[in-house]
């Protein structure tokens, strides 16, 4: 593998893992947001926000990142 190669897919590797990270991190903060929301002795008046879509988009979003993840390093490992 050409020294060209090696470098792009390290940096796709380096790309993946910070996508992930990013998403856990977005996860984590929906998750926070409607702890704290359910905290709350008197909540906002309407209705009450969407937290599980939020994080059933943000888990899916998790998934797509982590098989992006998974990708990256098989190609850098030469699995293709």
């Amino acid at each position: 593998m050409s020294e060209g190669t090696s470098l792009h897919l390290d940096r796709q590797v380096r790309q993946a893992n910070a996508a992930v990270v990013a998403v856990q991190m977005l996860v984590d903060a929906a998750r926070a947001t409607q702890r704290a929301y359910d905290a709350q002795v008197a909540h906002p008046r309407g209705r009450p926000p969407t937290f599980a879509a939020r994080i059933d988009a943000a888990l899916t979003e998790w998934v797509a990142a982590e098989a992006e993840q998974t990708l990256a390093r098989q190609a850098q490992a030469g699995g293709w």
